[in-house]
């Protein structure tokens, strides 16, 4: 396939023009090549005419099954995120803090797949990728100049989202309604025409919420993350779920809980095959159980996969060169928490960087909180 002029001039009109190449053979000897020419310039803008439609219609589909609140929240998100992200044109790669932007980078992309918005996760996961490359260059050249041609492509979806969200409700700012009047309109939600329906439910998005209803994105997520591993969607089990969590801790709750998900259904929970052989239901399950007191909240995550494997994480540890005692589990299984430490095999975009699991530590110590893995069983039984 070639792109090709008319002419020379500056203003000619764009061509693009199929090649195809077919030899004339004389036993096996090649004796003439046919050279056949298509012009495909209406067939290749109808191509990309498409590929837009098909955008629009992903971003709209991603828009209308969240809340305004919801999305305006995401948008705000990416565009901080982006902005905080380095642009390596000018800067020196060993100047910057890389376990921030790649921890940055990785909450971003697992919240624009939560919320079903799979271009842009899929431009942090290059963008990702990219700063993986520089965190080891002495100067950004090349990849600098890649990096910034996908920094201006996530600021253009993120602009075409904006959009398309402004012209589904308008730029109008809510109405500020009293909290005596939510369970009334939760109640009549429904009565009201579309429009006000809609700002209705962004409404009565600011009202605290259970853990379950707090994390409904990281749940979401976790269904998208089952289908890139081809693995059943895990039952997640919320026990005692009393608690009510503040709306303006719900970003920050369904981030950690998408890396909390994507652990055990990468590392732990085994597929269908392997959890019959053990005698397991072929689904996996996770269980989130709120144990509440007069001064704090504690909230147990567990799953019926395999468990850590302690061996791998050891191996892993020494070959990184980690000081840690070998003899003490707990120790081992804290070094989870440890940036760019991963056992995965594989580089997904679930999985292999090493981000995760220390982005959610940071992220509940950033509201005063603590994480912690308490080991059940011994290594050889758990």
């Amino acid at each position: 396939m070639a792109c090709l002029k008319l002419d020379g001039s500056s203003d000619a009109e764009d061509k693009r023009f199929r090649f195809l190449w077919s030899p004339i053979l004389d036993g096996d000897v090649v004796r003439r090549m046919i050279l056949s020419i298509e012009d495909v310039t209406e067939e290749k803008a109808l191509q990309e005419k498409m590929k837009e439609h098909d955008g629009y219609l992903q971003r709209l589909d991603s828009i209308v099954q969240h809340t305004e609140g919801k999305i305006r929240r995401f948008l705000t998100s990416m565009t901080d995120t982006l902005a905080q992200n380095p642009d390596m044109t000018n800067q020196r790669a060993t100047s910057l803090d890389w376990n921030t932007v790649l921890a940055h980078s990785h909450n971003a992309k697992g919240d624009s797949r939560s919320l079903g918005f799979q271009n842009l996760s899929q431009l942090w996961h290059e963008a990702e990728t990219i700063y993986v490359t520089l965190e080891s260059s002495e100067i950004a050249k090349t990849t600098g100049s890649d990096l910034s041609h996908i920094h201006r492509n996530i600021g253009q979806e993120i602009s075409e989202i904006a959009t398309l969200v402004d012209r589904i409700y308008g730029k109008q700012s809510p109405l500020i309604v009293s909290e005596e009047e939510f369970a009334w309109l939760d109640r009549h939600t429904e009565d009201f025409p579309l429009a006000i329906s809609q700002k209705l439910k962004t409404y009565l998005d600011l009202v605290p919420k259970t853990l379950k209803e707090s994390i409904a994105n990281a749940l979401i997520g976790l269904e998208k993350s089952g289908e890139l591993l081809d693995k059943p969607l895990p039952i997640v089990n919320f026990l005692k779920d009393e608690a009510f969590i503040p709306v303006q801790w719900g970003d920050v709750f369904n981030k950690v809980f998408g890396h909390l998900f994507n652990n055990p259904l990468d590392h732990s929970i085994e597929n269908e095959l392997e959890r019959k052989t053990k005698g397991k239901s072929s689904r996996g399950s996770i269980t989130i159980e709120v144990v509440m007191s007069d001064k704090l909240v504690e909230l147990y995550f567990h799953d019926d996969g395999r468990g850590l494997d302690i061996n791998k994480i050891t191996k892993k540890a020494e070959t990184k060169g980690i000081e840690f005692n070998s003899e003490d589990l707990d120790s081992v299984c804290e070094l989870i928490w440890k940036n760019e430490f991963s056992t995965a095999d594989t580089l997904t975009e679930i999985s292999g960087r090493g981000v995760g699991m220390s982005a959610a530590k940071g992220l509940l110590e950033s509201l005063g909180a603590k994480i912690a893995v308490e080991p059940i069983g011994t290594p050889d039984t758990d």
